[in-house]
């Protein structure tokens, strides 16, 4: 869902006239999208960076498909070093997007 643009952000859900506020509920700047709460959201860049340096690595994307280059590059074969950045980027999706909902309810 992420990869394909299709989570329920703010900005799909202002799209089909569904809501009117779309500011991000995380840091409270910019318009709720994906590449906003993934790449450009000041709470999930720090989440991010904190993850990155728990696995000795430091990197912040500029954009999506950037991010997805680095991942790409950085998450093939099967040493313990990539299933742990799996693991991370996995969880990391999954805590930033339970943060967003825990906040709107």
């Amino acid at each position: 869902m992420v990869i394909l643009d299709r989570m329920p952000t703010k900005d799909r859900l202002a799209r089909f006239g569904l809501i009117v506020d779309n500011v991000c509920g995380l840091c409270g700047t910019g318009v709720e999208s994906r590449d906003h709460l993934f790449i450009d959201c000041s709470y999930a860049k720090g989440v991010w960076r904190a993850v990155l340096s728990a696995c000795g690595l430091s990197y912040v994307a500029c954009t999506w498909v950037e991010h997805l280059h680095w991942l790409l590059a950085n998450l093939k074969g099967k040493t313990l070093r990539v299933r742990v950045l799996k693991l991370a980027w996995t969880g990391f999706r999954y805590l930033i997007w339970e943060e967003r909902n825990h906040r709107y309810h």
